[in-house]
């Protein structure tokens, strides 16, 4: 009974941007909930996507989770892969790979830097060729309905942070993901604004909620949906000893 009353406490008082930023943020998360109550259905004519990966000796997982799924997508035509590859050693020919099987548009660069998240991701994203993107881990699966998805919830106001569905050693469903905001959909344009992502965070973490934090500061609503379909494939912990979160 008294469950969304503590949802509607919670949402108002103690989301992490009001206790991390302030609560202004919260007329910026209300103001985009009206604007889409108001919001007219997306246009069948989907505007193209590109999918931004960073990668360094995950292949298989990207191969068999990430490609895999897109080939599946309403229109794989419509979406670009930008790939920025850290001189990955455990597929010499994934570009040749990614030419032989991939049939959408195809940006693909690779590199001696050292893998950071947060380098390569903005790599892949400046390389990018469309006004929309999304920015992925190479062991995501997305849904079929990707595009539609990326059209309706990415907008002037909000950009997209889906809570992905986490799978157990057995590959099978476990929990959403909803401490972590590492994937996203949002306008090109939105993304160099916010400055991307702090390049200075060289380790694991931390650098994914510091984006989420920066399209609040530049009055752009990150808005979250749950979705079963996006799921992440179990691996072990990347977090170091120590790690210390931000709230």
């Amino acid at each position: 009974m008294l469950q969304p009353f503590k949802s509607f406490y919670r949402f108002c008082f103690k989301w992490p941007a009001r206790k991390y930023l302030g609560m202004y943020t919260l007329w910026i998360d209300v103001r985009a909930i009206i604007k889409r109550a108001f919001q007219t259905a997306s246009s069948n004519d989907l505007k193209p996507v590109s999918v931004c990966v960073g990668i360094m000796n995950r292949s298989k997982a990207f191969k068999t989770q990430l490609l895999a799924s897109l080939m599946q997508v309403s229109d794989p035509s419509k979406i670009e892969l930008s790939v920025v590859d850290c001189n990955s050693s455990d597929d010499l020919d994934l570009l040749g790979y990614l030419k032989g099987h991939w049939k959408g548009q195809l940006t693909y660069t690779k590199t001696d830097l050292p893998f950071t998240r947060s380098k390569i991701f903005n790599l892949a994203v400046k390389q990018s060729q469309h006004d929309l993107v999304f920015i992925c881990d190479a062991d995501i699966a997305l849904p079929p309905q990707f595009l539609a998805q990326m059209n309706a919830y990415c907008r002037p106001y909000q950009a997209w942070f889906p809570e992905v569905m986490l799978l157990d050693e057995a590959g099978l469903p476990n929990r959403y993901c909803s401490e972590g905001v590492g994937m996203l959909g949002c306008y090109k344009h939105q993304f160099e604004a916010s400055k991307g992502f702090d390049e200075r965070i060289v380790e694991w973490g931390k650098e994914d909620w510091l984006l989420y934090f920066e399209f609040y500061k530049i009055g752009i609503a990150p808005y979250r949906t749950q979705e079963p379909l996006m799921q992440h494939a179990f691996h072990k912990s990347l977090k170091p000893e120590g790690f210390k979160p931000l709230f």
